[in-house]
This record gives structure tokens, sequence and C-alpha cells, in this order.
């Protein structure tokens, strides 16, 4: 085989590191990315994505959404512009109509340090007849936009509400 000919063809074993290689180099922007967005629930230090998450009926729903890196940076691409939330009730038994959200920013106080996030909270009030007498999974989906309307970050949470305690 000419030398020009080995140029050509890529040895077998190379070609699977280059796609090992590849597949790396994507997971770990993948999980960059997954690390820019913690959604918070309530009044505790809880991320959503822990299993077993759960809230009592009768209790407000009040996300905490933080935003770090690119997405915060407003020289950015990724820059979030705009933010919404669709909360599912996903109980079959008890079907409900789906409740949007659009969080607020939540801006630091004067004499306060950069926490290297920043906050935005939606409140879903349990008094909303959507969320009274629920009990069951709930799905939260968050969708963040740059300015040019298109979608930088989007995921979604479940957590579960449940009776109260006798």
């Amino acid at each position: 085989m000419s030398p020009k000919r080995r140029k050509q063809h890529m040895h077998p074993l190379r070609l699977s590191l280059f796609a090992l290689l590849l597949l790396a180099v994507l997971g770990l922007s993948q999980e960059t990315e997954a690390g820019l967005v913690e959604i918070r629930l309530n009044d505790t230090d809880l991320t959503i994505t822990e299993e077993d998450t759960t809230v009592e009926s009768e209790t407000d729903i009040e996300l905490f959404i933080r935003v770090k890196g690119e997405l915060r940076e407003s020289e950015r691409d990724l820059y979030v512009e705009s933010m919404t939330i669709n909360v599912f009730f996903r109980n079959d038994e008890d079907p409900r109509e789906y409740i949007i959200g659009y969080p607020e920013y939540q801006p630091l106080c004067s004499n306060c340090s950069d926490p290297g996030y920043d906050e935005y909270r939606s409140l879903f009030r349990w008094t909303d007849e959507r969320l009274t007498n629920y009990l069951g999974e709930v799905e939260v989906d968050v969708t963040m936009k740059n300015s040019s309307g298109d979608v930088v970050w989007d995921d979604s949470v479940s957590f579960e509400i449940v009776g109260k305690p006798q």
C-alpha cells in the first residue's frame, strides 16, 4: 500500500479511539451545561433533582432557579433573557390543567458580594384551584431563551406532593 493511500484510510483502532475521545468531549460539555442551572424547592437547600423530593399538601411551591456561567454573562450568546416554567400534574386519576410561571429575578442586596449565580423565584400558591387537594407527581419544565428567542437551556424535574401527617 502506498503512503498516500495509507493516509486516506484510518485504522479501525484509531477510528475507535477517535470516537471515544469525541464522546468524552461531548459528555463533558453536556455535564458542564447541566451544572449551569440549579432548581431548588421552597426554603431548603434541597435541589429537586435529588431522589424522593416531596412537598406536603397545602404548602406553597416556591421554586428558586440559580443560573451560572455563560447563562448569566450578558456578553455571551447563551445569556438568559427570558424564562418560563410549566407545572404539570402527573396523577392520571386526578387530572389537572397545567400552570405557567414566569420567574422573577432576585436582585442582590446593595452590600452583598456576588455568589456566582443569578437567582430567579417563582411562587405557586397551594390555594390555586389546580393545587388544592392535589396529591401525586408534579413535573416542572423550565425553559430559558436568549435575546434571539433561541432555547439555551431546557430541562424538567419532578417531585411528589404528599398528604400532611396526621
